[in-house]
Order: structure tokens, then sequence, then C-alpha cells
């Protein structure tokens, strides 16, 4: 019987041991898992890292792995860390100051990050991700012609990775080469069906071609795809706007500040969508929510003032529209509404003054011609109006008055 307990007790320590080992095992295996969510790599390195158990010869690879998971979370000062001290322990991984360009490039440290991938580059010359990492290190920069050079490198060298050709894409948008940027993002698109921004950037390209329709088609695409993402809703919603479909961008643009409270840019398009849809008091509760954000936003302040026109507060449209102007000054459209508003209170020398300053900053300004008319007839000058009638005509004022107007002059048939 004295030979049990010990026996049991080594029996006991044996499986311990074994249990240590598979922990150990699992851990590693757990740290090393790309597939896996970011938070779960963390969880597994940091356990690795506390069991002390750990090789000498794995610190490295394992601060390189949580990096990496500390990159996907945007935790990009943790990331510089683990990095750092994985190129400390292992000046030879090209994969460490690869990882850490990308962690210093999201942070602003473009030149760092530079640095970082120019290493990895003399490590590994055929690492795509190293020249993939670089050129958007330098497009950053506003190196664009060295960054190009680097995307075309990355693409030659893994032809099947679909964010380089994202990336490249959005060099050649940026560039305003629509039709290099479209082929992009298509091509990234075939590779990875279900890349969001991919759909989105395509959409982009097609309006600024004009294909609103296909806009349309991709942006609804990329909703499909990441539904919480407000720049697709925002992007949609205009888009329709463009295609005079007011209520349907104006209820997408409802979506992106659902998603985004603090949204800008989506206040002014469903502030311009909704003035041009004559929802003048929508108009200017949105733009109220722009300027209560950026009160010397000059354009905001014009569309509030013209809607506040149109509404019939006429007094409160001048106070925007002389702000406008002392924010923006030389803006011909200013003065045309500014103008307008003159109009409206019946003081037509001040109008006067502004159509004639629209037409010293664009001479070619035609609905400056045609306000300038109707003041000159509310004048009884009329051949000082037929004149400017007839100028607004030729720069391209086609509307139904104008036209009647030269026609019972007898100047068109």
């Amino acid at each position: 019987m004295r030979y049990l307990l010990p026996l049991a007790i080594l029996a006991m320590l044996g499986a311990a041991a074994t249990a240590r080992g598979d922990d150990m095992a699992d851990y590693t295996a757990r740290c090393a898992d790309e597939g896996a969510e970011p938070k779960k790599i963390v969880e597994a390195c940091s356990w690795l890292f506390d069991s002390g158990r750990l090789k000498r010869h794995a610190v490295a690879a394992t601060y390189i792995n949580r990096g990496k998971a500390y990159i996907r979370l945007a935790e990009y000062e943790s990331a510089r860390d683990d990095l750092g001290r994985a190129v400390a322990r292992n000046p030879g991984l090209a994969a460490a100051f690869i990882y850490r360009g990308i962690a210093n490039s999201n942070t602003g440290r473009n030149i760092t990050a530079i640095n970082d991938f120019n290493k990895a580059i003399g490590l590994t010359p055929n690492d795509a991700r190293a020249f993939l990492g670089r050129a958007n290190a330098l497009r950053r920069q506003g190196e664009l012609e060295p960054a190009r050079r680097d995307f075309d490198r990355a693409i030659a060298l893994k032809p099947d990775d679909a964010q380089a050709w994202y990336d490249r894409g959005s060099l050649q948008a940026g560039e305003k080469d629509y039709a290099a940027a479209l082929a992009d993002f298509t091509q990234a698109i075939a590779l990875d069906p279900n890349h969001a921004d991919a759909w989105r950037s395509r959409g982009s390209a097609r309006a600024a071609g004009d294909d609103l329709p296909g806009a349309i088609a991709d942006f609804s695409k990329a909703i499909e795809l990441r539904p919480d993402n407000p720049n697709a809703w925002y992007n949609r919603g205009v888009t329709y706007g463009r295609m005079d479909e007011f209520d349907r961008g104006i209820a997408d643009l409802d979506k992106a500040i659902e998603l985004d409270s603090g949204y800008v840019l989506a206040y002014f398009s469903r502030g311009y969508a909704n003035l041009l849809a004559k929802h003048y008091d929508r108009a200017i509760a949105d733009y109220d929510q722009v300027l209560a954000r950026e009160p010397n936003h000059a354009i905001a302040l014009q569309n509030r003032g013209v809607a506040r026109l149109e509404s019939g507060e006429t007094d409160r449209a001048l106070e925007d529209l002389d702000r406008a102007i002392e924010l923006l000054p030389g803006d011909a459209e200013m003065y045309v509404d500014r103008g307008r508003a003159w109009q409206a209170k019946g003081n037509m020398e001040a109008a006067m003054g502004d159509f004639d300053r629209a037409l010293r900053a664009n001479p070619d300004h035609a609905e400056a011609y045609t306000q300038r008319a109707r003041a000159h007839e509310t004048l009884k000058q009329d051949a000082e109006a037929l004149a400017d009638y007839e100028k607004a005509h030729e720069l391209g004022d086609t509307s139904e008055a104008v036209t009647a107007k030269l026609k019972a002059a007898g100047k068109i048939e």
C-alpha cells in the first residue's frame, strides 16, 4: 500500500503536464489563426506570454501575430508596440517590418512607414505586401507616381489580391482617371465579390462618368453587403438627387444620418435635396445642423439664405447671404441670390448692384442677365431689359419666360 500514493501523485503530475502541453499547443494554434476574431487572437497570444513557457524562438512570431490582430482592431499604437518588440527580437523578419509599417501608416507616420517597408523589401524583394503597404504610404504623402509604380509591382507579384486592385483604383479615382479606376474596381470585385468598398467606389467612378443607373446598382450592392456603412447610403442618396428622384435621395440621406448623426456632408446634401424639392422648412433645418457644426460654411449659409428667401423670410435671407459673401467674396452665384433677395424687398438699386457684381465675377452667368433684365423691367428700362434677355438667351437660358419675352419683341421666332 505504501507505493500507491506516490504512484497516484506521479500519475496526477503526468496528467497535469500533458494538460499544460495540450493548452500550450491549443493557445499557440489560436494565436496563429488568422481566420479567428482578432480579440480572440489577442487573448490567445497574451495567454502565451503570461504562461511564462513560450519558447524563445517563438516570441517574435507571437508578437507579430498579436500585432496583426491589433491592426485589425484599429488599435494601432498597441500594434506598433508589439511589432517593435518583434523587430527587436528578430530584425530579420520582414513580416514585422511590413505590419509595423501598416500600423505607422495608419497613425499618420508615413515617412516611418516607408522606411519600414523599405527594410522589408530589402529582406524579401518579392513580397507583394511590402510594395502594397509602401504604395499606400507614398499615396498618403502625395507621392503619386512612386505610389503608382509600387501598386503596379504589388499587382504583378500577386495579381489575385483584390485589395491591391482596389487601392490602385482609389489612386486613379483621386487623380480623376475614372476609366482606369473603374477597370481596377471591376477587377477587385471579380476577385472578391464581397468587397463592399470596391462596389461603393466603382459606383462613385460610374457617377463621375454620368452612368447614374450603373452607380445606383453598385451603391445598392455595397449597401446589401454592408448596410451599416453610412457612406454607401450617402452616395446613393446624392445620386438619386442627381436623377431628380428627391424623395428616394432624401430617404437614403435620412439613413446615412441615422447611422452617423454627425455626418455634416449628409445634412448638407439633404438640405440641398430638400431645397430642390421645395421643402424649404426642412432645408433650413438641415442647414442649421451644418452651421451648428461648421459656422463658417459659406455654401450652407448661401443655401439657407435661398431657402429663407423662398419661404418669404427676406430679411433673414439677406443676413445669411451677406455672411456668405463676406466669407466667399467674388462668388457670382451668391451675388445673384442676394440680388434676388433685394428684388423681393423692392430695392432695385441694391439688386442691380449685385447683378452687376455677379457679371464682373462671371461675365457668362446667364441667370445674372435674366435677373438684371427683370430689375430693368421693374424700373421701366425696356431697352436695357431686352438687351439682357438677349444675352441670357445667348448664354443658354432657354426658359419659357425668356423665350416668350424675345418672341414678343420679335428677336426670335
